[in-house]
């Protein structure tokens, strides 16, 4: 990102969120990024607003960041006795 979008992306906060709510939605942003959004793993999977990422969603491929699903190994039988 460049410093452009930085700026577009702030007044298209301001525009959006009430003056007297700023201060909580930064709040938000923080705990949020702290929390699910880090930025060496972020666990996009239990994301409540990850639909609207564009890291997450970047060129319409499916989620980049997402951990896939664990499969569970099929174990051996074993003998008892």
């Amino acid at each position: 990102y460049t410093t452009k979008d930085a700026i577009r992306i702030e007044r298209d906060l301001i525009e959006l969120i009430p003056k007297h709510r700023r201060l909580d939605a930064s709040n938000l942003f923080i705990e949020h990024g702290r929390r699910i959004c880090l930025a060496k793993s972020p666990r996009c999977e239990d994301c409540v607003i990850e639909s609207l990422c564009p890291s997450s969603q970047e060129a319409s491929l499916p989620d980049l960041y997402r951990a896939a699903p664990r499969r569970k190994t099929p174990t051996a039988p074993t003998i008892d006795g």
